[in-house]
């Protein structure tokens, strides 16, 4: 899909456009409401709808985990490394380092897995 298919289609047109030229090319990033559009050399590459990065699964399990009184060594692991990697993802993405970023999320991920881990006291 190229930009003009996107602003045609229901994204319209970007509240705001984000352009970054590399010696790789030129990378536009359309900033909506309800998401963005990174687009590569005038070609979509992904699609990203607010509210999927924010911490939905993250603090209802903390607070479980706060609720059934879970505070172990490794509950405060597992909470200081899902910081570190959201930071480090947040950092990655912005360098445009795909490989890092996938690492960094599924760090963020296993966190996040040693947390439900915890709460039904499989670790």
């Amino acid at each position: 899909m190229t930009a003009k298919q996107v602003e045609t289609t229901c994204w319209g047109k970007p509240d705001q456009v984000d352009r970054l030229k590399t010696m790789r090319g030129t990378t536009d990033r359309y900033v909506y409401d309800q998401g963005r559009v990174i687009l590569k050399n005038g070609i979509v590459t992904s699609v990203k709808i607010s509210g999927t990065g924010k911490p939905v699964v993250f603090a209802p399990l903390v607070l479980t985990t706060r609720a059934l009184g879970i505070a172990t060594a490794t509950t405060a692991f597992a909470c200081a490394l899902y910081f570190w990697a959201r930071l480090a993802h947040v950092v990655i993405y912005t360098l445009g380092i795909p490989v890092l970023r996938t690492l960094s999320f599924a760090v963020g991920f296993v966190a996040q897995a040693l947390l439900v881990l915890a709460i039904f006291k499989l670790i």
